[in-house]
């Protein structure tokens, strides 16, 4: 069952393997497993379709994240063309001649417990030029906010903290080695993405984690004025679309470099039926 452990990519280096795992989630275990609550497992996903049953019906349909994210990224084979500019064109030659690996959908890391995982939309695994491993993690973004600030997320739907919320993110504070107060106007779901990513980096021996946010069809800039209060809180500069931002070294994992980068993209065109 998978917990914590990182799979290593598959294939040598030059022969990337443009592989697309997703994971099954089973909610009701067989009663051998005592105290399970889920069940995960891989499975190859062969045309963009096969996302739909991963991301979700009600997602599944064009100016939606998930579904264009599965058309940018698994009909390509490789990086989307704006996505492997931005890396090619990069000042830091540690982002030019990347080898994909395989990606994973929906990819769930476990943070402080073994429930309410973090869930990356894509988390992918590349090889630099020189064969060591880097993990780019993507949260695409249409016009959904990055979830709830903090200092609503603590309580949920009730009027007081909940004590779990109020762990998880005194250890997500730890992990990113900055503190993050309870009434934090900060995007939960960046706190926690940003962890997770850099987390996986740290599990396969990488040489650097980039967060990466591939946007689309954005009709007002909240997401990217909230994805800039980040980065500030991080003490990283922020900068322009579709420039790197960072490195930095976060907390539990500084033997990761960390960098940040805001891809927009346009949303495709679905063929006429």
């Amino acid at each position: 069952m998978e917990r914590s452990t990182a799979t290593p990519p598959p294939g040598a280096h030059g022969t990337p393997h443009h592989l697309l795992i997703i994971f099954e989630v089973d909610t009701s275990p067989p009663d051998c497993i005592k105290g399970a609550s889920m069940i995960y497992g891989y499975k190859k996903l062969s045309k963009p379709e096969d996302w739909k049953d991963i991301v979700g019906a009600r997602n599944w349909r064009p100016t939606r994240s998930a579904y264009e994210l599965a058309h940018k990224w698994h009909r390509s084979g490789r990086m989307p063309p704006l996505v492997r500019k931005a890396f090619e064109q990069s000042a830091n030659p540690l982002f030019r001649g990347l080898s994909i690996h395989c990606l994973y959908v929906e990819r769930p890391t476990f943070l402080d417990t073994f429930k309410a995982p973090s869930y990356t939309d894509i988390m992918v695994h590349c090889r630099t030029r020189d064969n060591r491993p880097l993990i780019v993690g993507v949260e695409g973004k249409a016009n959904e906010p990055f979830d709830a600030p903090v200092r609503k997320w603590i309580a949920g739907k009730g009027a007081s903290e909940k004590p779990s919320r109020v762990r998880r993110l005194e250890f997500l504070s730890s992990m990113l080695g900055v503190p993050i107060q309870r009434d934090s106007p900060l995007r939960y779901q960046l706190v926690h993405r940003t962890a997770a990513i850099v987390h996986q980096a740290a599990l396969a021996g990488a040489i650097a984690a980039v967060v990466l946010v591939h946007s689309f069809a954005e009709q007002s800039e909240d997401n990217w004025h909230d994805f800039q209060a980040f980065l500030r809180h991080l003490k990283v500069e922020p900068t322009l679309k579709g420039v790197f931002a960072g490195p930095c070294l976060l907390g539990s994992c500084p033997q990761v470099k960390t960098y940040f980068v805001w891809i927009t993209d346009a949303p495709v065109r679905p063929k006429a039926s």
